[in-house]
């Protein structure tokens, strides 16, 4: 596009092309050159290119590109001498392949393939190596120049490549709608149309290397060109049209922040790339393109309400005393109404914003058009109006990043900040200097200030990204990896914590580094958590993906659109359900969308399990969001028989406490639970106080926390202790078996013994499963890794049910993917390991063998699958699970389900205690008639003879009682049933068929006339 429409091109492209210069680098590769003439033509070029040079036909291309900026001053008065600058150039326009040097073909690199580029180089941490280190096997010397591969640039910015496909779908969910209402709402006119494409604003608040805003400024400037093309006459636009019309839609529409510097300027290229018209300058956009911390500013209304408590609450390096001396002066002054409140109606239709907003209408044709407009922005950034605003703005925010460590230093208060905003504060002021410093050291942003015109007119009309899904939270790990490695390769965190905390004498800088870095990260966490930006997703270990997806949903006006690609637990995790209810309840969900990464066809470089979605919101009501889970690949999406539709009402239903989204596969899943939660309700339901089984959840003992009350069994035999059954006794004391999730299985308390790994890599334990031969003695029982006291174990549940000496518990760690979800059974009251949540009720022993039952039937595991999303069965998820209340249970029912569970729980003398408790409830007549087979014993119950084959007659017994309980007809039950692969093949490999289904069905078939 340079040099090609004037009789002195060839002049150009021989002398001060590129091209030259790289065939130069080619040719002379082993040639010593002093001298300089190539770098005077290379800046040469880049001021044509720059200023323009008629007699070249190089026409003045401006838009801040070849401006030097910092650097400019550096550069003009420096030279590279050929031999290096060759060298330079030969890297960066060629490559050797099979010995040949070739030429590299910049014109067919895509602005996306420029940005996956950008964003695989933050991976590398370029350094000066302090002493000799190994790098990936190879040792440098120190003072060696290094890309350390270990680099964290890309985990702090949460940079990484986004797949097209994934935008494209978020430009058809998020950004068409928009433009389709505003298009109907112009009606026909050609020049009304334009005018509302061009009024449309798009923003990616983290907009990495600009691949959103990318396909925004294409999906409206096609639709512009085309809209053009009607006001001509008809046809297609060609080529030169759409070229034109990306650029007007760049110039009026986008937006983006970053909070790397350096992405903000290649996100400023690639749109420059992407619709550079010939004989045009490139556009402005230092007023639309801003580097910042999308999540760290204030709000008029913040500022209005004054410094909230939370800015002074310690962090790091802080003193708690002169923490509370400012916390208590701050709520003097928010009390005191005399002191000056710069905001209110003013502050909400602000005088400026008009100014900016006629920025949009400057022609950017010509380069003095462009240089006009800089100069005219630059001029609206020094207005008194805003410069005071910032400053208040700045100050209040500093609030939060203020070390409080000095009573007498400037502090900024309440009472200070609207100083700041109100009066000619002069250049030596100590609390204006410490405020510009923190605003720039982290970078505040403050959207109704940076971009006041957006947000006069009440804010974007859509949001796209894929903003950063990091903790804020310092990760030590990866803080030091390419800093020291033995604190990043410490083989414990108790280990790192050790080595971290004597740097402060073997390594003093990286120590204050450290500390630095903590400090900040702690800061930035008090900041989401306690300034009231966040009150949705500012929660618990503050992740930035739920605080981008409230940023999203408050930067849209009502009639707009938000649509993002984040992590999947902000519509299925306990700790953002406020965010999700609010999504739910004031109709603003349009769309969630869930994908597996197990491929990695999508995000290559992330976690293979990780979860994430594209979702879609509004800023106004919307009836009923779409759902589809579970996808692996773009093209599910379009099978209509994953999709389903769910509402408010619909989400209250299946989860009333906390409005969380269930994880359906398909709409045949979701019709079919909310056909079982119409029939069955939840265990716990919060809203409406109703706990029908009055059940209490209890975590016995944490076994990282807990672990210095354990024993293993050599401590306790070398001081005399007897190890009986899985007991270890003396005359006086009793220490108890500490049972882990790992030991049991559904409805068997004897799966596995468990032992410590000599080896630890992840996991610092393994099971060793008890064969059929050993579970047939019902002395053989399952060995733990530790034992508790007896003592601590009692004081660790509520006297009344320890007593009792079982209780009914589930294991806690899962997966929706294994081949049972829901894992629990009678256990012997003994320790139980943070992977075992024991259900305490105060029901018979009858009514809890009930709900043993029906926490191990495969309806319910069906239903446990469509509300599990990670590893984790927590709390919340089980009080809304679908529980047969106890009032449902008939004596006559009762007495089809209990003695099941009895003879496929009491196999192993351990649990005579729960048989005991059914042998009184039911006497001595009832247990034998239950059990001809095996009746007591001189009055005592003994345990039940291991059998496969009858236990799996039981279980298919009990599946097809509760499949009747929660009224399935047997099309539904065959469907839920087929919805378990692994349980499936399994029975494939051993029987040659789905003998666990045919069994159930037929089960099924000979309950139907029953009553249930």
């Amino acid at each position: 596009m340079l040099g090609s429409r004037a009789p002195g091109h060839e002049l150009y492209l021989e002398e001060y092309s590129l091209a030259a210069l790289r065939d130069r680098a080619m040719v002379e590769r082993r040639r010593d050159d002093d001298h300089f003439d190539h770098w005077l033509g290379l800046t040469s070029t880049f001021e044509m290119v720059r200023r323009g040079a008629d007699e070249l036909g190089i026409y003045p291309y401006d838009g801040m590109l070849f401006e030097g900026g910092e650097g400019e001053s550096y550069l003009s008065g420096s030279r590279c001498r050929n031999t290096e600058l060759l060298e330079a150039i030969r890297y960066l326009t060629a490559t050797e392949m099979d010995r040949t040097m070739r030429k590299i073909s910049y014109s067919e690199i895509t602005v996306e393939e420029i940005g996956s580029i950008y964003e695989s180089l933050l991976d590398y941490t370029p350094r000066i190596t302090a002493g000799t280190e190994e790098i990936e096997g190879v040792s440098r010397p120190a003072g060696s120049f290094v890309l350390d591969p270990r680099g964290s640039a890309r985990k702090t910015t949460g940079s990484y490549y986004t797949h097209p496909d994934l935008v494209s779908e978020l430009i058809k969910s998020a950004l068409e709608p928009v433009l389709e209402e505003r298009l109907r709402a112009a009606g026909t006119d050609p020049g009304r149309r334009e005018e509302a494409i061009l009024s449309i604003k798009v923003c990616d608040p983290a907009c990495g290397s600009g691949a959103f805003l990318i396909a925004a400024t294409n999906r409206l400037g096609m639709e512009l060109a085309r809209v053009r093309a009607v006001a001509r006459g008809g046809g297609v636009p060609d080529d030169d049209a759409i070229q034109e019309a990306k650029r007007d839609v760049l110039q009026a529409c986008i937006y983006g922040v970053d909070i790397n510097p350096m992405a903000v300027e290649l996100a400023k290229v690639s749109l420059w790339i992407n619709a550079m018209v010939r004989d045009r300058p490139l556009n402005f956009l230092d007023h639309r393109i801003k580097p910042g911390n999308s999540l760290v500013g204030a709000t008029p209304e913040l500022i209005e309400g004054g410094v909230p408590d939370g800015a002074f609450n310690p962090v790091t390096g802080d003193d708690k005393k002169v923490a509370k001396h400012f916390r208590e002066l701050n709520k003097r002054q928010r009390k005191n109404r005399s002191t000056i409140d710069t905001w209110g109606e003013d502050s909400k239709r602000p005088r400026y914003a008009e100014e900016f907003a006629s920025l949009s209408g400057m022609k950017e044709d010509s380069s003095e058009g462009v240089a006009e407009k800089c100069r005219t922005y630059r001029k609206l950034l020094e207005t008194e109006e805003l410069k005071r605003k910032r400053l208040e703005a700045d100050a209040w925010t500093a609030a939060f990043f203020s070390p409080l460590d000095d009573v007498g230093a400037p502090f900024p208060t309440t009472a200070e900040a609207r100083r700041l905003g109100s009066e000619d504060v002069p250049e030596g002021d100590p609390l204006l200097q410490k405020v510009g410093e923190l605003a720039e050291k982290h970078r505040f942003f403050h959207w109704h200030l940076e971009f006041p015109a957006v947000f006069a007119a009440g804010g974007f009309d859509v949001v796209l990204g894929n903003p950063p899904w990091e903790r804020i939270k310092l990760q030590e790990k990866e803080f030091f990896a390419a800093k020291d490695a033995e604190v990043a390769n410490a083989p414990t965190a108790a280990a790192r914590k050790r080595l971290i905390r004597r740097l402060v004498e073997r390594n003093p800088a990286l120590d204050a580094e450290y500390k630095e870095a903590l400090r900040q990260s702690e800061g930035e966490s008090r900041f989401i958590r306690d300034s009231g930006r966040f009150p949705l997703t500012g929660v618990g270990d503050v992740n930035t993906y739920a605080v981008f997806a409230e940023l999203a949903q408050s930067a849209i006006r009502p009639e707009g659109r938000a649509g993002i690609i984040i992590p999947s637990g902000i519509a299925t995790d306990y700790t953002y359900k406020d965010f999700f209810t609010h999504l739910i309840e004031d109709g603003r969900l349009v769309s969630l969308y869930d994908f597996e990464n197990r491929e990695r066809t999508l995000f290559a470089d992330v976690y293979y399990r990780m979860r994430f979605c594209l979702l879609t919101t509004t800023g106004k009501g919307f009836p009923a969001a779409d759902f589809a889970f579970f996808l692996h690949k773009m093209d599910d999406l379009a099978d209509a028989k994953r999709h389903f539709s769910l509402n408010r009402d619909d989400l209250a239903r299946i989860n009333p406490n906390t409005k969380t989204c269930p994880i359906f596969r398909s709409l045949k899943d979701a019709d079919l639970t909310l056909k079982m939660y119409e029939i069955v309700p939840v265990l716990i339901n919060e809203d409406s106080g109703e706990n029908p089984w009055n059940i209490h959840f209890t975590t016995m003992f944490h076994m990282t926390n807990d672990s210095g009350q354990f024993r293993t069994k050599e401590e306790l035999q070398s001081g005399g202790f007897e190890l009986k059954g899985n007991r270890l006794v003396t005359n006086d004391d009793l220490w108890l078996p500490l049972y882990e999730g790992r030991m049991i299985d559904i409805l068997d308390h004897r799966l596995a013994s468990t032992i410590n790994k000599k080896i630890k890599l992840q996991r610092s334990a393994e099971s060793r499963i008890l064969n059929n031969e050993e579970k047939q003695n019902p002395y053989n029982l399952a060995m733990p890794r530790y034992w508790i006291n007896s003592a601590d174990a009692k004081g660790s549940i509520p006297t009344e049910f320890y007593s009792r000496g079982w209780a009914f518990g589930y294991m806690s760690i899962t997966s929706a993917t294994n081949a049972r979800t829901a894992i629990a059974s009678i256990i012997p009251l003994s320790g139980f390991g943070n992977s075992i949540t024991a259900l305490i009720s105060n029901y018979s022993a009858k009514l809890q063998s009930s709900i043993a039952a029906n926490f191990s039937c495969f309806v319910f595991d069906y239903i446990c699958k469509q509300k599990v999303s990670g590893n984790n069965f927590n709390n919340f998820i089980v009080k809304q699970l679908p529980v047969v209340p106890p009032e449902r249970y008939t004596p006559e029912l009762l007495d089809l389900i209990v003695p099941k569970v009895v003879e496929l729980t009491y196999t192993a003398w351990d649990l005579l205690p729960f048989a005991q408790d059914i042998l009184e409830e039911v006497g001595a007549e009832t247990w034998n008639r239950w059990f001809p087979g095996n009746p007591l014993v001189d009055g005592k119950p003994a345990p039940f003879r291991w059998d496969e084959d009858r236990r799996a007659v039981l279980r298919a017994e009990l599946d097809a009682i509760y499949a009747h309980l929660y009224g399935l007809t047997k099309e539904e039950l065959d469907y839920i049933l087929e919805t378990f692969p692994i349980v499936k093949r399994k029975d494939v490999e051993r029987y040659g068929s789905f003998r666990t289904k045919e069994m159930i069905l037929e089960q099924y078939e000979g309950y139907a006339h029953w009553n249930i």
